[in-house]
């Protein structure tokens, strides 16, 4: 049986000069460690970012912890569970809230963010648009990003140069589901254009 993904240990690395990061492991939560990774980098979470709690159950992420401290120091802390990079990133997005507390859409961002965050421990569905590198369709778990002050982006941008100006025009601003449901719905004319019976051709003899 597979372990809970509450129980999923990730292990850490301090790189010199830059700070302490986690790595991921096979089929890892990508998203959720990118953040905790941007924030680290950039200074805004440290590693007793990831281990201190001091609560059984955290209201804000939903999720139970029994984790215990071992240091509160900046040095690398060689391991940390998914709700410790849970509970760090709901700490930025909330300190984004008091921070704005005034903008009405930080404030919606933010709270759909932490509605959003316990579903990153398995991942994220992104609907990319191959228009431009940040072409992303918006979602709550999208928001995640924004509530933390980090910029999305991806690398299957449609160029001209590279593609075509046909393949490209083709493809415009269109997202990736809506390219596969246009796939689809060519498959589906064809498949039903190759089944209908063929029309009788021949001439008439009149006499």
């Amino acid at each position: 049986m597979a372990p809970n993904v509450s129980d999923t240990f990730f292990a850490t690395k301090k790189i010199p000069g830059a700070g302490t990061i986690v790595l991921q492991n096979t089929n890892g939560p990508c998203p959720l460690i990118a953040i905790v990774n941007a924030c680290a980098l950039r200074g805004t979470l440290a590693p007793r970012d990831f281990l201190h709690h001091d609560a059984a159950v955290d209201d804000s992420i939903g999720t139970t912890t029994t984790m215990t401290t071992t240091t509160g120091s900046e040095e690398d802390v060689g391991g940390v569970h998914v709700d410790g990079l849970l509970r760090a990133v709901s700490n930025v997005v909330m300190e984004r809230q008091a921070k704005d507390a005034e903008e009405a859409n930080v404030q919606r961002t933010c709270a759909d963010a932490l509605e959003a965050l316990p579903s990153t421990a398995r991942g994220m569905d992104v609907n990319v648009k191959f228009s431009t590198c940040d072409g992303f369709e918006y979602t709550s778990a999208i928001g995640i990003f924004d509530a933390c002050d980090l910029v999305l982006k991806h690398a299957w941008v449609m160029s001209a140069e590279e593609h075509g100006e046909a393949t490209r025009d083709v493809i415009g601003r269109a997202s990736y589901n809506a390219l596969v449901e246009r796939l689809i719905d060519l498959r589906t004319r064809v498949e039903e254009s190759s089944r209908a019976p063929p029309t009788a051709t021949g001439s008439v003899d009149d006499t």
